[in-house]
């Protein structure tokens, strides 16, 4: 009996891979098997806005605890590996988005011997002992962004990475971000600081930091983010929509250096001094 996994997650419209390619296969320590990843095709009625679906599938795991295991340690690399890149991509959190009922499941598999497995937003872990089916989506798609060295990327952020809850929702957030207009943007970029910072005291290079890292926003942006959650006040300002772009290399940074270690034992102190 083996097992494999399929891990599907969404980008921002318009991200390829590099030289348009539709499909890639790298491999992972630890993985019996060279992992595939692909760019599905969108349908013909898509929107432009519509995100553009990216699928890695690996088999040839000995039991299920072992292929989840290895699954849901590329989902949290391919978290941290997309901040650092400024991608933003929605990983999902492992549920179906569709699905056959159980009997008609049932029927294809005594039928046919095919297992038809639900269309799931994040990691799905499944046997592979019958062939497995998935619904696909086909299309026409353009350009603007494109994915360089990606497996390459994954390859080197590949580790075994401890975040605690904090760290995972300020990534989570990050990523979101990217799939929002400049307000919802501009309050989850600065959410993820909020996040990740804590009440107390702080050593001198934390603080020297985040002084850098405040010199960089300035006090409008502070006080459009005040309007925009105290008081519901939609901004005017032209020049808003380029804030979030201005927000994100610094946001990007503080996170990075803090699931890396570099925030991990001393707190983030927004508002405090080193005793």
């Amino acid at each position: 009996m083996a097992f494999g996994f399929r891990l599907r997650y969404f980008a921002p419209p318009g991200i390829c891979l590099e030289n348009a390619a539709r499909e890639l296969t790298f491999s992972l320590p630890g993985g019996p098997q060279p992992l595939v990843l692909r760019h599905t095709l969108k349908e013909a009625n898509d929107l432009p806005t519509e995100p553009e679906v990216f699928i890695i599938e690996a088999d040839g795991f000995v039991d299920e605890e072992t292929a989840r295991t290895f699954g849901a340690r590329l989902k949290t690399t391919l978290s941290v590996c997309f901040a650092r890149h400024g991608l933003g991509f929605n990983l999902g959190e492992d549920r179906a988005t569709s699905s056959l009922a159980s009997s008609i499941r049932a029927e294809l598999r005594a039928t046919y011997g095919v297992d038809m497995r639900p269309t799931v937003h994040g990691l799905d872990v499944f046997e592979i002992t019958l062939p497995i089916k998935h619904f696909r989506v086909r299309a026409r798609g353009s350009v603007i962004r494109v994915l360089r060295e990606f497996p390459e990327s994954i390859m080197a952020e590949f580790k075994e990475w401890t975040l605690d809850q904090k760290q995972t929702l300020a990534l989570s957030l990050y990523n979101a971000s990217h799939n929002q207009f400049s307000q919802a943007r501009f309050m989850s970029l600065i959410t993820v600081v909020e996040v990740l910072a804590t009440r107390q005291a702080s050593s001198e290079a934390i603080i020297a930091f985040l002084c850098e890292c405040l010199d960089n926003l300035n006090k409008a942006e502070l006080t459009e983010r005040s309007e925009l959650l105290h008081n519901g006040t939609s901004s005017t300002d032209p020049d808003l929509p380029l804030r979030p772009h201005l927000l994100d290399e610094v946001v990007r940074k503080v996170l990075i250096w803090s699931v890396e270690g570099g925030l991990s034992k001393t707190a983030i102190d927004v508002g405090h001094s080193a005793s």
